[in-house]
């Protein structure tokens, strides 16, 4: 008898173990899946003849692997193709240029379901036609996470990267020279920590390349390389975010760079001045807590930024500086939605950023115009 009770109080328990995860399937196929985001964001824009070119990725309204994507918009930001990367699992363009009549863009993807398991990624370049047809696609990296986040266009292609591990020492921040015909890497040179190290932008200025990222755990780098890869010279910035350096300009002069320094309880949106021979020439910190900023671009003799800050959303910022670095003006954009800025460029006298809000728990592509006096234009 007592063990007929024992046998019905281990049946009892199964039954209820087996009832419990029914309805863990049942919610997860009839609401988990619906309550899943749409996500359609852009991390780069170009102009070219009345057009806007951007990549970014989407969900595909899967809401649930993230695809690569390459768009074109008409000037008033309504979209005319666009090309998602056919891959099964997640992808994203981070970069893009436009070279003649084809758009070359570079960015990660997962090859299989223990990429999207793990995290890991691939590099991934696409060189397509001006009709979203494939010239070439090429992918670098047998390191965990891989992935290209600049380029730029010369006699041959230079982009930056990474390609982390904490089991391969030969992994750390990359620039890559990648031959435009049929994308064959003429060479690679890595620096950097090799679990945290990233390059996450490039210029080219007379016979060298200069790149910005992160060289270990909150130490930002700017290097400078010879174009045969030798590097020539570089500074270490403590203390950054995970980002690092996050975009470079010149104007001929000097070198201007993003990023965000790094406090003991926040990180503060950070712009700096360097020489050609990467001496700190000056730098300084917007005044807010839980800020940085992503991009920059010259515009006449002011340096304009463009970042995030959070209070109680993540709101854009746009932000004018003259060359001294003096702040002219720092404007957020952003009420009760969280938005993001991703990157900026100039048409027309104006500036246009491109980025992501969230909309109903969903975060969609966004284009706001500014003046030249950072006064909104029009939103899209």
């Amino acid at each position: 008898m007592k063990i007929v009770k024992i046998l019905k109080f281990f049946i009892t328990i199964i039954v209820i173990i087996l009832i419990i995860q029914l309805f863990y399937v049942l919610y997860f196929f009839l609401f988990a899946k619906d309550n899943k985001f749409y996500f359609d964001g852009v991390n780069s824009i170009s102009y070219n003849e009345g057009s806007f070119f951007t990549v970014g990725s989407n969900n595909d309204n899967t809401k649930y692997f993230e695809k690569a994507k390459v768009s074109s918009y008409d000037d008033n930001f309504n979209k005319v193709k666009e090309k998602l990367y056919n891959n099964e699992f997640s992808s994203t363009y981070y970069d893009l240029l436009l070279d003649d009549n084809s758009v070359v863009t570079v960015g990660s993807y997962e090859v299989d379901k223990k990429d999207h398991k793990n995290g890991n990624t691939k590099a991934l370049l696409v060189k397509y036609d001006k009709d979203g047809n494939v010239l070439f696609e090429r992918t670098f990296g047998s390191l965990d996470k891989t992935s290209f986040t600049g380029i730029i266009n010369d006699k041959y292609y230079y982009a930056t990267g990474f390609s982390n591990s904490e089991n391969n020492s030969n992994g750390g921040a990359y620039l890559l020279k990648i031959d435009k015909v049929n994308g064959t890497i003429k060479w690679k040179k890595h620096y950097g920590n090799s679990y945290y190290g990233k390059y996450n932008d490039l210029i080219k200025i007379g016979d060298y390349i200069y790149t910005v990222g992160l060289f270990d755990k909150n130490i930002g780098i700017i290097c400078k390389y010879d174009m045969n890869g030798k590097l020539i010279s570089n500074y270490k910035y403590k203390y950054t975010d995970d980002i690092g350096f996050s975009s470079i300009v010149s104007d001929g002069e000097y070198l201007y760079v993003t990023g965000a320094k790094k406090y003991s309880d926040n990180k503060r949106a950070l712009l700096l001045k360097f020489n050609f021979d990467l001496d700190k020439e000056d730098e300084v910190i917007y005044n807010k807590n839980n800020s940085r900023y992503n991009r920059l671009i010259l515009s006449n003799d002011k340096i304009i930024v463009i970042g995030i800050d959070k209070v109680d959303n993540y709101n854009g910022i746009i932000g004018m500086y003259n060359k001294s670095l003096e702040e002219i003006d720092v404007v957020s954009y952003g009420k009760d939605e969280d938005t993001y800025f991703t990157d900026i460029i100039e048409v027309d006298g104006n500036y246009v950023v491109c980025g992501y809000s969230s909309y109903k728990r969903n975060y969609l592509t966004k284009f706001i115009t500014f003046s030249n006096a950072l006064k909104v234009l029009v939103t899209k």
